[in-house]
């Protein structure tokens, strides 16, 4: 009798995309664990196709068990249930030794191996977005260093460009220039309003165009940061606009994305850089 079962089968290996982080891994990965399996199972499905039903010598009932025993192993490995669920039709209908149950069970067995394949569905990071999906970005600046909190949401950012939603992106971005404002702010001993970034561009702008003899001497050392983080605000003004907040028709463009992506790391990179904490 023709079973499915095998003595002492070894454990299957996981399916990287199992454990993966958010189920992302290489295409590397994908063809070291699966692509064997594919070639294996098309090679099985010939194999099984092409093996009269009537009247199996030993050897073909002996290559016939090896056969199935093999499909469901990989349809197991692939993770196709209902794939498996029709091997144990195919061996009842084997061992029933019926050719046309035979021939409508492994047909079956087919479609569903196909129909499962199909229903798994991949996504591929273009190579220059890896880098903003990788757990590791920015883990080794003073970004991380000294705005944690930041940090966590540079990674959403990072995650949503990376997955193509630019506009997300852009939101958890426009947070952190938030945040980072408000520690600006307090330097500066002004009132912060969110409504209005550019309050702070005007009060260190104001400060800057003062004749220097009338500058403390504090500002005077503190200058040339405040005209960094000043260029800062003025960069992130023009690439960020506003009314995709609020209006569904706008969009960003991946360009958009990655440059404010740029912008607004080196936002928080100046001030990490001079002494600002969370």
């Amino acid at each position: 009798m023709i079973t499915t079962d095998r003595a002492n089968i070894p454990a299957l290996p996981v399916a990287p995309w199992n454990t993966a982080l958010h189920g992302v891994v290489s295409l590397y990965d994908v063809l070291k664990y699966a692509a064997a399996d594919f070639y294996k199972l098309s090679e099985e499905f010939q194999a099984f196709a092409m093996m009269p039903r009537e009247a199996l010598n030993p050897a073909q009932k002996e290559r016939l068990q090896a056969s199935i025993v093999i499909l469901y192993e990989n349809c197991q490995k692939l993770e196709l249930p209902l794939s498996n669920n029709q091997i144990q039709e195919v061996v009842h209908a084997v061992n029933s030794t019926n050719l046309d149950r035979i021939n409508d069970a492994f047909a079956q067995l087919q479609r569903r191996v196909y129909e499962e394949l199909q229903a798994k569905v991949c996504f591929c990071l273009p190579g220059h977005k890896v880098k903003y999906w990788h757990p590791m970005w920015l883990s080794e600046t003073k970004i991380y260093d000294n705005f944690r909190s930041a940090w966590d949401e540079f990674q959403r950012a990072g995650h949503c460009y990376a997955f193509g939603e630019n506009s997300a992106c852009v939101f958890h971005l426009m947070r952190i220039v938030d945040f980072g404002l408000r520690k600006v702010a307090e330097r500066l001993k002004i009132t912060y309003d969110a409504r209005n970034w550019m309050g702070i561009a005007k009060a260190i702008q104001k400060n800057m165009e003062q004749e220097y003899k009338t500058k403390t001497d504090d500002w005077k050392k503190l200058e040339p940061m405040y005209a960094e983080i000043l260029t800062d605000i003025q960069a992130i003004s023009r690439g960020h606009r506003n009314q995709v907040l609020h209006e569904l028709e706008k969009k960003y463009e991946d360009r958009d994305a990655e440059h404010m992506l740029n912008v607004v790391e080196g936002f928080m990179l100046h001030l990490a850089k001079h002494g600002f904490r969370e």
